[in-house]
């Protein structure tokens, strides 16, 4: 994440003008007009936060009052600013939904779907997983390796403190490895459809945050990132594995073309494949330090879907060679390490 906000400001400025057609000079998102009431008095009571990988620009963030991740008409929808600031004109009693948009601090498009729980004043991959499952917010601090009393609903991750630094760099570094923890294991089985859809790569996405919050919910001492900032793999492992039966059993319509094609897939193999090389990906956004040159080139890197997609033949139930598959984990591994070296390089590079 930058230091500075001001080179994330700007690119998130030009971005919002452009996509205005450049007749506004404002940077501001537009926004819902203002509830009324019966009177046609204006409804005081509102809704903001800021949606944050980094901060996404143009995100669409919406109270989801049916609790089903779609936006629905009736729902009132706005888009966030250069901040990844939002505000909704009445009190949101639902989890709130944000998808799209750009981040900010990366130039990358936005492709999850991320959620908070009602009362959050951020959007954040690791609120999410408070959404449709009963993990508590202090079983989740602690399976972060955050400190006890850590409300990652309360906090910006982004924030800039004092001198121009991080003000909550973990809560960051964790934010980030969730992201491509959950993203990359989203990808991976879209992977496995002959025909992917948007859609199906969404509904996909949020089965998959899911399945993380309740497996992190299933034992107390599950955890995803220890508090030296170490990613657990048999952790990554259990969730691409339930993921995938997640997603098979999804009662979401826009999954039903998909389940045929997942029908044949061997979880463990999923798994097995994918798992050393998201873990490694996760493990370096956890022991960065305001990287956004890494950050761009670990979320934007494709190794993983596209090894599954070349070794589809080896996931399938009916496979049985251990050897090869371990192979196939082996090199996917090599790829994506050597890609976070590439980028590790670039970035000491840059600041010499």
């Amino acid at each position: 994440m930058l230091k500075h906000k001001n080179p994330a400001v700007a690119f998130a400025a030009m971005l919002l003008v452009a996509s205005c057609g450049g007749g506004n000079d404002s940077t501001s998102a537009p926004m819902a007009p203002a509830a009324s009431g019966g009177n046609g008095a204006t409804a005081t009571s509102t809704t903001s936060g800021k949606v944050v990988d980094g901060y996404i620009v143009g995100a669409t963030v919406f109270c989801d009052t049916d609790n089903n991740g779609v936006r629905d008409t009736g729902e009132e929808t706005v888009l966030t600013d250069a901040q990844g600031s939002f505000t909704l004109t009445a009190t949101c009693a639902s989890p709130i939904v944000a998808s799209g948009g750009t981040d900010a601090a990366t130039g990358l498009p936005f492709r999850g779907v991320l959620k908070a729980p009602p009362g959050s004043s951020v959007v954040t991959a690791g609120t999410t997983l408070l959404v449709n499952t009963s993990l508590a917010r202090e079983q989740l601090a602690a399976a972060l390796g955050l400190p006890a009393g850590t409300d990652i609903t309360a906090l910006d991750p982004a924030a800039i403190g004092s001198g121009g630094a991080l003000a909550n760099s973990a809560l960051l570094q964790r934010t980030l490895a969730i992201q491509q923890v959950v993203q990359q294991i989203a990808d991976a089985i879209a992977a496995l459809l002959p025909n992917n859809t948007p859609a199906q790569t969404q509904a996909i996405y949020t089965e998959t945050a899911t399945t993380t919050g309740k497996v992190l919910q299933a034992s107390s001492s599950s955890t995803l990132v220890s508090s030296s900032g170490t990613v657990d793999a048999a952790t990554v492992n259990a969730i691409a594995q339930q993921a995938l039966a997640n997603v098979e059993a999804s009662a979401d319509a826009r999954l039903a073309a998909a389940k045929a094609a997942l029908g044949t897939v061997s979880k463990s193999n999923l798994a097995a494949l994918v798992t050393p090389a998201i873990a490694a990906q996760a493990q370096s956004l956890a022991s960065s330090v305001d990287s956004d040159a890494l950050t761009r080139a670990t979320q934007s890197g494709t190794a993983v879907a596209d090894a599954v997609r070349q070794e589809a033949a080896l996931l399938q139930s009916t496979a049985a060679n251990d050897a090869e598959l371990s192979a196939a984990a082996a090199s996917l591994r090599q790829l994506v390490d050597a890609a976070i070296a590439e980028a590790k390089a670039a970035v000491a590079l840059a600041v010499r």
